[in-house]
């Protein structure tokens, strides 16, 4: 593989971990549907513990977790890309908070442990397993000034 080919599928890679969480902050399903495969899992492990199977599952699933919040933002950072030929593992850094309308919420920082695959439509998640590292279980503070779909 050439240095401009690394370099070319590294940034492809990093663009699909910032899609993922742009798709999660901005509630943008259909680009969310972009970012597994077919057979894609999406692992979650404690304190949620969720597992869920196939991107028709992640989609039917991952928009309402997201619905019923004021705001979730994830920012993913510290990312680590490894190259095997049409696979990949990425490792990313992630800080994620929410806050429902009730006022609860959460904090929380960990890691993902990416599989990826090259497919036609480009580079997709074949796993993409998220383990915490600290958790709070309180909204962050702050005054929610933001309408979604409102850029003005």
């Amino acid at each position: 593989m050439s240095t401009a080919s690394a370099f070319e599928d590294r940034f492809v890679i990093r663009e699909l971990i910032d899609r993922w969480s742009d798709a999660v902050n901005e509630r943008d399903w259909a680009q969310l549907a972009t970012c597994f495969t077919a057979d894609g899992v999406w692992d979650v492990g404690p304190p949620y513990n969720l597992r869920l199977e196939g991107n028709k599952t992640i989609m039917e699933t991952v928009p309402g977790l997201i619905e019923g919040q004021l705001f979730v933002i994830q920012t993913p950072h510290a990312v680590v890309i490894k190259l095997n030929g049409d696979t990949a593992t990425a490792r990313v850094t992630m800080q994620e908070m929410m806050r429902a309308a009730d006022g609860s919420g959460m904090q929380m920082w960990g890691t993902y442990y990416d599989d990826l695959v090259r497919t036609a439509a480009g580079w997709r998640f074949t796993l993409r397993r998220f383990r915490t590292a600290i958790f709070e279980a309180a909204a962050p503070s702050g005054d929610f000034l933001r309408s979604f779909g409102d850029v003005s």
